[in-house]
């Protein structure tokens, strides 16, 4: 709009014929059309005064106004930047401030011609960005650096350049629908998804979470066999090292995942109470790297767990053969320092595993593997999923049963033998 044709055609002050009070009115003719630009005063001479000084500025603010500003009809601004294939629209009520609006106006109008405005229309690449940059909102630095993975794997090349406002239900499901790749994957992609949504909701770039509740493809648990316990041993048995071995007995017994029996120093180990106390746990930073973080996996307290006698034994001949101090590392690199997941399982778990002939398909071959074994050696053993709960101090007894609990080998043929036994056979 050509500010220069605006005309000021008529201005003026008058009563309401209804009220009585006195009205300053002021007409003007924009681009062939009339909006009325009036303010209530009260009656009196110093009213009728300030009516004329306000009439009077407000038509020195239309012949200075810049081409973003919108005079309402109550008298008050508005500035309006409209959109653009780079930024949403905008406006901003400043009231009766016009220097303010004025000011604000012609500085978003010029930042944003020179693509140096902030409130640029965000890519979910931008709302990602944004979310790094807020450290209060991450989570710890391991799972950060699998969001990381994920979203450089998953989620960049799909989602990267598109548009947030674009971003509906129905191109989130689009996107589940046509995924080729493996569930797993898909369930931890949605999930890193959603988290990106969300902040960008925290952020009002969106009203509601697209992402939210969205139909994933059902998968089918695997059931897995568990390991036969001649195979168990002889993988317990293979490392070289002697630490190795005792550490991999020790995750079996107290079901301590890596990250927390690789963190166990000397001073946590109780030899006359069989005792071991996780105050620490290895985390990774979001470039991988192994580092240390306070208290156990699932919790900022630490948490005690127990072995045998024959195992404690063992552990404190082991420290006393080696004269370990009491801040060493108990089951330490062979470079002496903290063991990293990749490491160990490169160096230790997997040969131990092909060694010992335990194929990877039907066991679920992880380092998580010692937890499950565990488990599920404990329970055949006779104990409750709430008596093995006092070791591994889950929340409750269903993760146990549902997800650690393995078939153990002869399993329909230990059903059969006990319900025969029960039973009998008919005449």
């Amino acid at each position: 709009m050509d500010r220069k044709r605006l005309v000021i055609i008529e201005t003026g002050i008058k009563r309401d014929p209804a009220t009585k009070e006195l009205m300053s009115e002021t007409k003007v003719k924009v681009d062939g059309t009339f909006e009325k630009i009036y303010r209530d005063w009260p009656a009196g001479k110093e009213a009728f005064n300030a009516a004329r000084v306000w009439r009077t500025i407000i038509k020195d603010q239309h012949k200075r106004k810049h081409q973003t500003l919108k005079l309402r009809s109550n008298g008050t601004w508005l500035v309006r930047l409209p959109a653009t294939s780079k930024y949403l629209p905008v406006e901003k009520d400043f009231g009766y401030d016009f220097a303010s609006a004025n000011d604000w106006g012609k500085t978003s109008f010029d930042e944003r011609s020179k693509g140096k405005w902030s409130d640029e229309r965000m890519t979910l690449e931008s709302v990602w960005n944004c979310y790094l940059s807020h450290p209060s909102a991450l989570p710890a630095d391991t799972t950060m650096h699998s969001y990381m993975q994920i979203w450089k794997n998953h989620l960049l090349s799909h989602w990267g350049s598109t548009l947030v406002s674009d971003i509906g239900p129905k191109l989130v499901q689009k996107w589940i629908d046509g995924w080729t790749d493996s569930i797993p994957k898909l369930e931890k992609a949605h999930s890193v998804l959603s988290v990106i949504l969300s902040h960008a909701v925290y952020e009002e770039v969106l009203q509601f979470n697209p992402a939210f509740r969205r139909k994933l493809p059902k998968r089918a648990r695997p059931v897995s066999p568990a390991i036969p316990l001649d195979k168990y041993l002889g993988l317990l048995n293979h490392p070289k090292r002697e630490s190795d071995r005792i550490a991999l007995a020790l995750a079996t017994q107290t079901t301590l995942r890596i990250s927390e029996w690789s963190a166990l120093r000397v001073k946590d180990f109780n030899h006359f109470k069989r005792l071991l106390t996780v105050t620490q746990h290895m985390t990774r930073t979001r470039s991988g790297k192994a580092t240390l973080s306070a208290g156990s996996k699932t919790s900022k307290d630490a948490k005690t767990t127990s072995v045998s006698v024959e195992l404690a034994d063992r552990i404190q001949k082991f420290i006393e053969g080696r004269a370990m101090n009491h801040d060493d590392l108990l089951f330490p690199s062979p470079k002496g320092s903290l063991w990293s997941y990749n490491n160990f399982r490169s160096r230790v778990w997997e040969p131990a595993r092909i060694a010992a002939g335990v194929e990877k398909v039907p066991y679920m071959t992880g380092t998580h593997s010692t937890k499950r074994a565990g488990i599920t050696i404990a329970h055949e053993g006779g104990l409750s999923a709430a008596t093995i709960r006092g070791q591994t101090k889950h929340a409750g007894t269903r993760i146990i049963q549902d997800t650690y609990l393995q078939t153990a080998d002869g399993a329909e043929r230990v059903v059969a033998d006990v319900i025969q036994k029960s039973l009998g056979l008919p005449d």
